[in-house]
């Protein structure tokens, strides 16, 4: 379609609820965007540890985690299960299958299952770009921290087609052969590690990964040699183009200074902040920053709560079912029960010594 009739919404997450932005589209044209997520319990973390450990020096670490991850967390996709969905796209194995989604979608299951497995706030630390270079530390000292449940999410109109863009050039040649026309899509999942790639400017990074122009009777990729010798005209086409292919999570954090009052919109751009930014609120909590951190921090949690008279649970396994909110709840509620026991014994210990 020309990109001009492109529609879209912009859905804050809390609204937008367990719906993909794009979708996913079927053969015959369906599309699909409702899903449904597993409960997130301390299985997750662990498998999610596991593979942040093992992925940790890899180049296309991010799409290695969340391809081998995701499987395990979506239960279904527009009332399909993954199962009953792989069938529809034949020699496309599941992992393959997740990487061929959208970017958009990919950090919006991100976004929507860490937001119900761990609660809306994160705490940033940023510099105001003030003179004074002000840190700003969330969650300390009484500063707000960013609440994730008013991310917006740029979606498709819900009458939305695939969207593929066709963009009219004219005046540009390549190799003495005129460039004609650029088709365009949004980023698929597996374009991440182009993305970081690009040495380009920030807002032109995904357009070396998902464009591709008629030259001629050919289509090739679009490249930094074509950027190159596109003309003013052209290139201000394509400029405009790429803020039409962001779906997804917001590109901008909200910020202000409490010490200048200083309000501005942090970006994040594509080819690291973004996707980097998004995927690690996934990380899961460590004991210590090395390998099999996630795991000994499990570990210890279900020591705590399986061990004593006053435990809540008899096994480890009871623990590892509980979802994250549901274990914090139980650590703070025996920490308090163990901290007013300290406390009444500790009374009665002086009352001793006073009679004595």
């Amino acid at each position: 379609m020309p990109i001009g009739q492109l529609q879209y919404q912009d859905i804050e997450i809390s609204e937008l609820g367990q719906r993909l932005p794009i979708g996913i589209f079927l053969p015959n044209g369906d599309r699909l965007t409702e899903y449904s997520l597993r409960p997130y319990t301390g299985h997750h973390d662990i498998l999610l540890g596991r593979l942040e450990d093992e992925n940790a020096d890899h180049p296309n670490r991010i799409n290695r985690i969340f391809t081998h991850f995701l499987p395990e967390l979506v239960a279904s996709i527009g009332g399909y299960s993954l199962q009953e969905l792989l069938p529809l796209f034949p020699g496309m194995s599941m992992m393959n299958f997740f990487g061929e989604m959208y970017l958009a979608d990919i950090l919006s299951i991100i976004l929507n299952a860490r937001w119900k497995a761990y609660g809306g706030d994160i705490a940033l630390s940023l510099y105001c770009p003030c003179p004074q270079r002000v840190k700003i530390e969330g969650g300390k000292d009484g500063l707000p921290c960013h609440d994730l449940t008013t991310v917006v999410v740029r979606s498709l109109a819900d009458n939305g087609k695939m969207p593929i863009f066709s963009l009219t050039i004219d005046g540009s040649n390549y190799g003495g052969i005129p460039l004609t026309r650029v088709f365009m899509e949004p980023p698929r999942f597996h374009h991440i590690l182009k993305l970081k790639e690009t040495i380009y400017p920030p807002d032109l990074t995904m357009l070396f990964s998902v464009a591709s122009v008629e030259i001629g009777d050919l289509y090739l990729p679009f490249n930094s040699q074509m950027y190159k010798v596109l003309r003013l005209k052209d290139l201000n086409i394509l400029h405009e183009a790429v803020k039409y292919l962001h779906f997804g999570p917001d590109r901008t954090i909200e910020m202000d200074c409490p010490q200048c009052k200083l309000s501005w919109k942090n970006w994040l751009h594509y080819g690291e902040m973004y996707e980097t930014f998004y995927t690690s609120l996934f990380s899961p909590p460590r004991s210590k920053n090395q390998v099999g951190g996630a795991e000994e921090l499990l570990n210890e949690v279900s020591f705590f709560l399986t061990t004593g008279s006053d435990a809540p649970f008899s096994s480890p396994t009871e623990v590892l079912n509980l979802t994250p909110s549901s274990r914090d709840f139980w650590v703070r509620k025996l920490s308090d029960m163990y901290t007013k026991q300290k406390e009444e014994m500790d009374k009665a210990k002086s009352k001793s010594k006073s009679r004595n």
